[in-house]
C-alpha cells in the first residue's frame, strides 16, 4: 500500500473515531527508517505525534491511530495543561497511565479496535529493549506494563521488578478511571513509590502537546479489555510472583518493604493530609497532588503555602536546581553573586491595550515566522473544498450537484520542535528614549516586542518563556529575574509589569537562561535578548560598560552557542551607541521602530535555524 493511501485511510479512521471532519493526518519522515504519524486539527486545537517505522504492519498503524485519537475523545485538556508546572518524573508517570486509560476506553467505545490493541501489546513485549538503569528503566517497564499488562521476565532486575509489582494496582486503578483527574491521583501514588526506592535522577521534561479537549467524553472502561489473553510464555502476567531465591535475595538487600494495607485507597479517601505527608516525605519537592486543587504544605521551616506555590511555579516542571545554578555561576567576575526570582502582578487591561495597538505587527510577525517554519514541513493537497484550485478529478460531482470540487496545498501544522526564551533587560538605562524619541522609551519598546512575540508564538504553538532581568538596589550582590511568562502558559498579562529598575549583569543572566534552555527537550532552542546593549552593574567597578561587562556578556553568548543554543540580540538603544551590542551578539538586530521587527527577526530566525 502506497504511503498516500495509508495516510488517507488512517485519516478517515481518525475522523470517524473523533467525529471531527476537519482533522488531518500526515506521515513526517525524520530519517530513512522512521516515520512520524501526525494527527492534527486546525490552529488552536489538538496536535499529536506518534513515532513509528515505515515497515510496521498495517494493523499496528491502525492501533496507533486509534490510540492517539482516543486522546482527543477522553483526555481533559484543562488538567493536561497544568502538568507544565510539575516535576518531570511525575509528568512521565501521568502520560503512561493516561496511555493505559485511553486505550481501554477506546476498546470499549469502538470494539473493533480491541484486536488492534492486543496486537500492539504483543508488539511492545516482543520489541522491548534492555532497560537503562535507574528511573528510566522503571519508566520503560511501567510503560510496557501499561500497554500490555505484562513485563518481559528476562530483562528486568530484582529491584525494578519489585517496584513495578507495587505499582500494578495503581496502573489498574488508573485504567478504570472515568476522567484524567483520577489518573493524577494514581500517578501521585506511583511517584511516591519510585522516589522512596530510587535515587534522584535528571530526566528530560516530556513534550506536552495540546493533548485532549475542553469537553472530554466520560470513559466507559468496563467489559472489553486489551489485557485479556495476553501471552504468558515469557512474561509475568498481572499477578506478579517472585521466586523463592529472588525473595531471599530481596530480603538480604533490604529491598522488600512491608505492604501498606491502605495503599489501595479509593480516590475519595485522598485528603489534604495525604498531600501534606507527601511533601513531608520529600522536603523541598513539589507535591504532585497540587493538581487536584488541594493545598500542599512544605516541611521546610519558615516556608509558607504561598512561597511553596511560587517555588513550584518557578520550577515549571523542570528538574532545575537553582542553588546549583547559583553555585556554578558564582565564580570569577560573579564570585559571591546571589540569584533570586520574583513574581510580578498581572495587568490584563494594559496588556490588551498594547495587543490592540500592535495588532498589525503581531499579524505580520505571525505570517513571517509561519512562512519560515512551513519551509521545513511537507505539504499535501487538501481536497473536497468549496474554494481554491479546481480539482479536475472531482468534476464528476457537478452533476450531483456537489460544489466541493476544489483543493489547495495545506500544511498539517504540527507544533514546531522549537523553544524560544525571551530575556528582557530591566536595567535603569532602559528608561531612556530610543531612536524614535522620548515618547518611545527602550523598556516600552521591549515590552511591546515581548507582547508581539508572545502572541505570535502562542498562535503558532511554539514553546516559549519570557523573563526580565536586573539587580537589587542598592547593590548588595543579587541578580533578580522576573519570569513573567513560563513555559506552556497562555496569559502574558504580567509582561506589562516589567519596568526599568536597577543595574544589569547581562553575562550572568544569559548563563541562567542558557541552563534553563538546556533542560528543554526541543531540538531547536533560541535565546532572544532584548536590551540596550550596555552591561553595567552600579556598585561593582569590575563589571561596567567599559570594564569587563561587554566582554563577559559576549563570552556568555559564545558559551550558549557552543551548547547548541542560537542567540539573537535585539537592540533598542541609540544607533550611534550600538557598538558594544554588535560585538556581544553574532546575530544582531537593531530595532529603531517596532514595525520593522517582523521582517528582520524572521530573517534572523531563518538564518539560525
Amino acid at each position: 500500500m502506497n504511503p498516500e493511501l495509508k495516510r488517507r485511510r488512517l485519516q478517515t479512521l481518525a475522523r470517524m473515531f473523533t467525529g471531527r471532519n476537519s482533522l488531518e493526518l500526515c506521515f513526517k519522515s525524520n530519517n530513512a527508517l522512521s516515520n512520524q504519524l501526525n494527527i492534527s486539527q486546525p490552529a488552536g486545537d489538538d496536535i499529536f505525534d506518534l513515532a513509528g517505522r515505515s515497515d510496521e504492519p498495517w494493523v499496528l498503524l491502525k492501533a496507533k491511530c486509534a490510540h492517539e485519537s482516543g486522546y482527543i475523545c477522553f483526555t481533559d485538556q484543562t488538567v493536561w495543561r497544568t502538568l507544565a508546572i510539575q516535576e518531570a518524573l511525575f509528568v512521565h508517570i501521568v502520560k503512561i497511565l493516561e496511555d493505559a486509560r485511553v486505550m481501554l476506553a477506546m476498546a470499549n467505545a469502538f470494539p473493533g479496535t480491541l484486536s488492534w490493541f492486543r496486537y500492539l501489546g504483543k508488539h511492545v513485549l516482543l520489541t522491548a529493549s534492555v532497560p537503562p538503569p535507574g528511573v528510566q528503566g522503571v519508566l520503560q517497564a511501567l510503560r510496557i506494563y501499561a500497554l500490555a499488562g505484562a513485563i518481559p521476565s528476562s530483562y528486568i532486575d530484582l529491584k525494578i521488578k519489585n517496584l513495578i509489582k507495587k505499582c500494578t494496582e495503581y496502573v489498574q486503578q488508573a485504567r478504570l478511571r472515568k476522567s484524567t483527574t483520577g489518573v493524577i491521583k494514581d500517578a501521585a501514588e506511583i511517584h511516591k513509590l519510585i522516589k522512596a526506592v530510587l535515587a534522584e535522577a535528571v530526566l528530560p521534561f516530556p513534550s506536552l502537546y495540546e493533548l485532549g479537549t475542553k469537553n472530554p467524553e466520560q470513559a466507559v472502561n468496563e467489559g472489553l479489555d486489551p489485557w485479556e489473553n495476553s501471552p504468558e510464555s515469557d512474561i509475568f502476567p498481572t499477578e506478579f510472583k517472585l521466586t523463592e531465591q529472588e525473595q531471599v535475595a530481596m530480603n538480604q538487600e533490604g529491598l522488600v518493604e512491608q505492604e501498606n494495607s491502605s495503599s489501595g485507597a479509593d480516590e475519595q479517601n485522598v485528603t489534604t493530609d495525604d498531600v501534606s505527608n507527601t511533601a513531608q516525605e520529600h522536603p523541598g519537592e513539589q507535591a504532585p497532588l497540587n493538581l487536584l486543587g488541594t493545598t500542599a504544605t512544605s516541611s521546610v521551616p519558615g516556608t509558607s503555602v504561598e512561597q511553596t506555590k511560587e517555588q513550584a511555579d518557578f520550577n515549571d516542571g523542570q528538574t532545575i536546581n537553582w542553588d546549583e545554578i547559583q553555585q556554578d555561576l558564582g565564580c570569577d567576575l560573579h564570585q559571591g553573586i546571589k540569584f533570586k526570582q520574583e513574581v510580578l502582578n498581572a495587568n490584563p487591561v494594559q496588556y490588551a491595550k498594547i495587543m490592540q495597538a500592535q495588532a498589525g505587527v503581531i499579524q505580520q510577525m505571525r505570517d513571517e515566522i509561519r512562512a519560515i517554519l512551513e519551509e521545513y514541513q511537507h505539504t499535501f493537497p487538501r481536497r473536497g473544498l468549496k474554494r481554491g484550485c479546481l480539482d479536475v478529478n472531482a468534476l464528476w460531482k457537478t452533476v450531483i450537484p456537489d460544489l466541493n470540487i476544489f483543493y489547495n496545498h495545506k500544511n498539517p501544522a504540527p507544533p514546531p520542535n522549537l523553544a524560544i526564551y525571551l530575556l528582557i533587560d530591566c536595567s535603569g538605562s532602559m528608561v531612556l528614549p530610543g531612536e524614535k524619541g522620548p515618547a518611545y522609551s527602550r523598556i516600552k519598546m521591549a515590552r511591546s516586542a515581548a507582547v508581539v512575540l508572545h502572541e505570535c508564538c502562542r498562535d503558532l504553538k511554539i514553546m516559549h518563556q519570557i523573563t526580565g532581568f536586573t539587580t537589587d538596589y542598592p547593590w548588595n550582590g543579587t541578580v533578580i529575574h522576573y519570569p513573567v511568562l513560563r513555559w506552556a502558559e497562555d496569559d502574558g498579562a504580567r509582561i506589562v509589569a516589567l519596568k526599568a529598575k536597577a543595574a544589569n549583569r547581562d553575562g550572568y543572566s544569559i548563563r541562567v537562561a542558557t541552563q534553563e534552555l538546556q533542560h528543554r527537550v526541543e531540538s531547536q532552542k533560541i535565546l532572544v535578548v532584548l536590551s540596550d546593549g550596555a552591561p553595567h552593574c552600579d556598585g561593582d567597578p569590575a563589571y561596567t560598560e567599559t570594564n569587563n561587562g561587554p566582554h563577559d556578556a559576549a563570552l556568555a553568548v559564545r558559551q550558549a552557542e557552543k551548547a547548541g543554543i542560537k542567540v539573537v540580540g535585539i537592540y533598542f538603544g541609540k544607533v550611534a551607541k550600538a557598538g558594544y551590542a554588535r560585538k556581544i551578539y553574532n546575530n544582531f538586530i537593531l530595532c529603531s521602530q517596532l514595525e520593522n521587527l517582523p521582517q528582520t527577526l524572521a530573517r534572523t530566525i531563518k538564518k539560525v535555524l
